[in-house]
């Protein structure tokens, strides 16, 4: 019996992640990173605090940050015209850094505890 491609030949609830999302790509960077400076902790010195976070600093996302400070900046307009819409997509943007930003603090923080790392 041949099966084809479609939904039904592997059932509706087979469907692969072979990516993470950016959060927890995100999160995955920032441990990576941490486990690093943390490794040549004896080599960087005091200044692998430093190192750690400047390694952090490119996974920050302005463009959504900007998003959306021009989305609330629109919504400060004598008339915005679609405000509900501009809110909301704005909203998704400051959420998504906040979510960023705690995977990044998550990420620093949680190999620096495990290792009991003091000087981090």
């Amino acid at each position: 019996m041949r099966r084809g491609r479609g939904a039904g030949a592997d059932g509706p609830h087979r469907r692969a992640r072979s990516r993470l999302e950016p959060r927890g790509a995100t999160f995955a960077a920032a441990i990576v990173t941490s486990c690093t400076v943390s490794a040549l902790r004896g080599q960087l010195g005091p200044a692998c605090n430093a190192v750690a976070l400047a390694g952090c600093i490119p996974m920050v996302p302005g463009a959504f940050f900007g998003e959306a400070l021009l989305g609330f900046f629109a919504l400060t307009a004598p008339h915005p015209g679609n405000a509900v819409e501009i809110f909301v997509s704005a909203a998704e943007h400051i959420i998504r850094v906040i979510f960023t930003l705690a995977a990044i603090g998550a990420g620093l923080a949680i190999p620096a505890q495990l290792l009991r790392n003091q000087d981090f």
